[in-house]
């Protein structure tokens, strides 16, 4: 039996009113209704604070006066629907993204549904309008739009290649840049398999990075490698990939980003040519070139310098201090360290032309010439560079040198010093008895008589070059000159040419007139020679430090028809080779164009170099130049390996003053 207990009808009514009444309040939308003339009978709490209308003052009201509706985009009113259509219509008319304008002025997009109210006999009774807030929804919707919007601007625009692919590898969608970077139109792309245009020497390393997304191991990976495009043109590209997954994580499609380096790679090869031939040069160069990195660890030692470094064991990597104190004495290690400190902090460079002292691994004198610079490094730190050269030859030579002027100085003094004496009011002259031994001609009798003939006899035997300095210096000796200078040649009578230095002074008398005049002549000659032999040290030795002014050109041999004659073309020369040579803009010609006369035997040794990798060093005389020329040459070890590296300068000056000693 049941527990409810018996209600009457109109109980039954009040109840029924008190639920909807309950549903009406509590329903998340707004809600409005109106009676058969579209006057609002009830809001709730939603629509109120929607519209801004208080249920006390909206009852009664008309629905187009507290549902103020327009067009979003037309801004125009949009009238509620007719009941007599609404209670015959069988669709309930509805309203999308109509903005709505409440009491105080303020929008809100809505969205809402208009039905009629029916009794229970199916009666129209009114219009119930239930509609809600939809600007955060439509805001949203926009927002997804613009996004989508972009991203497709993105993809279509960016000025890389993006291509998504299928977990299988399939190409499923592909930008422009992407198409234009292999030469293909978008159709040809479309499921095609990336396989198809990887370079095989890259596919492994391609495959194995799919293979570790697809285990889930990483969520991206980054490579270089090759395309082969559709001309079958190499493009080298840095390829990025990501990965879209489901929720359960497995790979929805993959997500690939390329960017063009061919460029770059291009670049890369040159450079790396470059720094083997700069290596090549370095390992070749005949003066020591070393660094020593930012940690103040040595990096590189050519060969040239490992000598100097006493073959120090495990060099590379040691501290530079520590070997410094291997080979000098404390007190000038502490001095080169601080030097090579200096420079590195600083960036100073420093030049030394000349280190005298004792070594203390040899225990012998060590003679060297050096500077240091700061350069930048690879790993985008800075280093110290020094070039050195053993200077001990030279120095020797100089104290060789200093030898031969004292003992010079020690002849002068006993037997190479001569003078001459006139009388400027008589115009007699006397000279001592070692005159001819020092000028190397004999004077004439009448010199000890007449000053005039024996100046004619000076001029006769002065080399012709310094004649000229020589009559202004007779002018003035005759006309008074208090003092003077000169140094010339003279031809003696035994065919020597001889250095003669003259200084001579005036004598005043008590009115301050000349009446005498004294000159020494000194024999120079040894002194003269000393200082050529010493220019020419010197010559040599900054030819050696400053390699770089040496001629060097890259040769590359020329393919030939069988039995044509051997040849090569000049690849490239630097200027030092286009001023010795005399000859510019060598590139791209042959040795048979620019030097038709040139023997074979050059070019079988530029090809056994080639053949056997093994540098040469040779000397060869140009004729009909008469020019010597020392070289060295060594194979450029590249792709081609057809190609020679020479190093050359013109020894023709040491060789003739070489056989003149």
């Amino acid at each position: 039996m049941s527990n409810t207990p018996n209600l009457t009808d109109q109980n039954a009514f009040r109840l029924d009113c008190d639920v909807y009444a309950a549903v009406f309040n509590a329903a998340g939308d707004a809600i409005i209704a109106t009676d058969l003339s579209g006057c609002v009978t009830h809001l709730n709490a939603v629509a109120e604070k929607l519209t801004g209308w208080h249920p006390a003052r909206a009852v009664g009201q008309s629905i187009e006066k507290i549902f103020d509706v327009i067009d979003g985009k037309t801004r125009q009113p949009i009238k509620p629907p007719k009941f007599e259509s609404l209670a015959l219509s069988t669709i309930n008319p509805s309203l999308n993204r109509a903005t709505l304008i409440a009491s105080d002025g303020h929008e809100y997009m809505v969205t809402g549904t208009y039905s009629p109210i029916r009794s229970r006999d199916d009666v129209v009774l009114g219009t119930l309008l239930v509609f809600r807030d939809a600007t955060d929804q439509v805001g949203t919707q926009a927002a997804l739009i613009e996004s989508e919007q972009m991203f497709r601007a993105t993809f279509e625009n960016a000025s890389v290649g993006i291509v998504h692919l299928s977990h299988d590898g399939r190409l499923l969608r592909v930008n422009q840049q992407y198409a234009r970077l292999l030469g293909y139109s978008l159709p040809e792309l479309l499921l095609t398999h990336y396989q198809k245009f990887t370079h095989p020497d890259d596919l492994a390393a391609n495959e194995a990075g799919y293979e570790r997304l697809l285990a889930g191991e990483i969520d991206s990976f980054r490579m270089e490698k090759r395309y082969i495009r559709k001309d079958q043109s190499i493009l080298w590209v840095d390829l990025e990939v990501g990965c879209v997954r489901y929720a359960n994580q497995e790979i929805n499609y993959f997500i690939s980003v390329v960017n063009d380096i061919t460029e770059r790679k291009k670049i890369e090869q040159v450079l790396q040519i470059r720094t083997e031939q700069l290596e090549q040069l370095i390992n070749a160069s005949p003066f020591g070139i070393f660094l020593v990195d930012q940690d103040f660890r040595i990096l590189q030692v050519n060969p040239y310098a490992l000598p100097a470094f006493g073959h120090t064991p495990h060099l590379i990597g040691r501290d530079f201090g520590e070997v410094m104190h291997m080979i000098w004495l404390s007190d000038k290690a502490n001095e080169v360290n601080k030097i090579f400190r200096l420079t590195l902090e600083t960036g100073e460079s420093s030049v030394v032309e000349e280190m005298i002292e004792q070594r203390v691994d040899s225990k012998e004198m060590g003679y060297y010439a050096w500077q240091i610079h700061r350069i930048p490094l690879s790993n985008n730190t800075n280093g110290v560079v020094c070039y050195f050269q053993d200077i001990s030859q030279r120095v020797l030579a100089q104290h060789k040198i200093r030898d031969s002027e004292w003992r010079l100085c020690y002849a002068a003094d006993s037997a190479k010093l001569t003078f001459v004496e006139i009388d400027l009011a008589t115009g007699n002259a006397y000279t001592p008895q070692n005159f001819a031994a020092v000028m190397g001609y004999v004077p004439p009798i009448e010199q000890e008589s007449n000053g005039a003939i024996g100046v004619q006899t000076l001029l006769d035997h002065v080399v012709p070059d310094d004649r000229p300095n020589v009559e202004l210096a007779l002018t003035q000796f005759f006309n008074g000159q208090p003092i003077g200078k000169i140094d010339y040649r003279v031809l003696g009578d035994d065919q020597i040419e001889r250095w003669i230095e003259s200084k001579w002074s005036v004598e005043l008398g008590v009115d301050d007139k000349p009446v005498k005049s004294f000159a020494t002549n000194l024999d120079i000659t040894d002194r003269k020679r000393a200082e050529i032999a010493k220019s020419i040290i010197e010559e040599r030795y900054h030819t050696l430090f400053n390699s770089i002014e040496e001629g060097f050109c890259i040769l590359e041999k020329v393919e030939t028809a069988v039995g044509g004659q051997m040849d090569f073309r000049y690849i490239e020369a630097n200027p030092a080779f286009e001023l010795q040579a005399g000859i510019p803009n060598v590139a791209g010609k042959t040795i048979r164009q620019v030097f038709p006369n040139k023997s074979e035997d050059w070019y079988l040794t530029y090809d056994t170099i080639i053949k056997t990798g093994k540098p040469v060093r040779f000397k060869r005389e140009l004729l009909p130049e008469k020019r010597m020329l020392e070289l060295y040459a060594f194979r450029v070890e590249d792709n081609t390996q057809l190609r020679v590296a020479v190093i050359f300068k013109d020894v023709t000056q040491r060789k003739q003053y070489e056989e003149k000693l």
